[in-house]
């Protein structure tokens, strides 16, 4: 059964010169994705067996596979509102495939996860319950997403197994028992759930599983495309919501789990590269914000930066004048 169509709406074609109608929904979900067909085949195959009364499209952002992401894109046409849009390879722009979701989007919430999440049944719906309850402001729903960091060989081997045997709620259900978490749990414990407390909420802001209203997106630049590889691009996004005035809003039961998969594609999975390429990132968000919580952030170990600002008894927004 294909999941709940959208409401036709009257657009204005700009280039045609023609008034025409299109299908609008209550969410875009946004998969950048980039050679990971079998990821994705179980990313789409969640999105199918969602439980919400709201009306979602899905938009698979390629940016420039050549496995079999489109054929296998295609399959769920039937089951889902699904549309597929392409990039050419120019290496890593996950940034600009986002982006390219949301220009198409006709959806009033933007849903962005990973390729490689799975969503629990009911994760669509926590979603946009938060929103509805949220009408009127401006806000960054963080999901709950599970295993979303390096696993050890064996720790991927067992969710792969489990995986085979359980569907994506029992899954889920599952990580607890086996010791896994949201790698950001341990700073949810430290400083609580209300993330707007915090003095630096875009730090704990990933991509894999987030939303906000389509035209706060778009009000403040939507996604940063100078990133050319894996990691901050969604903290810097999350530091423009932050200083617009969003709230970034914790929900723990739009939740999920990150399907283990090999590094590499286009990114590097050599440690010590990362960290030199992340020094780079935090020095261009710095240029750009002149922040003194990103100063810090570059100085302190990532989980303790918002303990540090505490003490300090500093305010996120705070700003380095003398380095203007």
């Amino acid at each position: 059964m294909k999941v709940l169509d959208g409401k036709m709406r009257k657009v204005f074609d700009r280039k045609r010169g023609v008034r025409e109608m299109e299908t609008c929904y209550d969410a875009s979900v946004i998969i950048p994705t980039y050679n990971r067909e079998l990821e994705l085949g179980l990313t789409l195959d969640a999105l199918t067996k969602q439980k919400t009364e709201y009306t979602f499209e899905v938009l698979v952002a390629d940016d420039g596979s050549h496995d079999h992401t489109k054929e296998v894109a295609a399959k769920y046409r039937d089951q889902l509102n699904l549309r597929y849009f392409y990039q050419e390879d120019q290496g890593y722009r996950c940034t600009a495939a986002r982006n390219m979701g949301i220009r198409n989007a006709r959806g009033k919430i933007c849903i962005f996860i990973d390729c490689g999440v799975l969503l629990s049944s009911q994760a669509v719906q926590k979603h946009l319950e938060v929103h509805r309850r949220e009408s009127g402001e401006n806000c960054l729903v963080l999901g709950y997403t599970y295993a979303n960091y390096p696993l050890k060989p064996e720790e991927a081997g067992q969710i792969r197994q489990l995986a085979e045997k359980l569907d994506v709620d029992a899954l889920i259900h599952k990580m607890p028992e086996i010791g896994q978490k949201d790698s950001r749990e341990e700073m949810y414990q430290m400083y609580g759930d209300e993330l707007s407390k915090w003095p630096a909420p875009w730090a704990v802001v990933y991509g894999c599983n987030l939303s906000a209203p389509i035209e706060f997106v778009k009000k403040i630049g939507m996604f940063d495309e100078n990133f050319n590889s894996w990691g901050a691009d969604d903290n810097e996004f999350g530091i423009r919501v932050f200083l617009a005035g969003g709230r970034t809003i914790l929900e723990r039961q739009a939740c999920s789990i990150y399907y283990p998969h090999n590094s590499g594609n286009k990114q590097n999975s050599n440690p010590n590269e990362f960290v030199k390429r992340l020094r780079v990132k935090q020095e261009y968000i710095y240029n750009k914000f002149h922040l003194a919580a990103v100063r810090t952030w570059m100085n302190e170990p990532f989980f303790l930066l918002n303990q540090v600002l505490i003490e300090r008894g500093e305010d996120g927004r705070k700003v380095d004048l003398y380095d203007q």
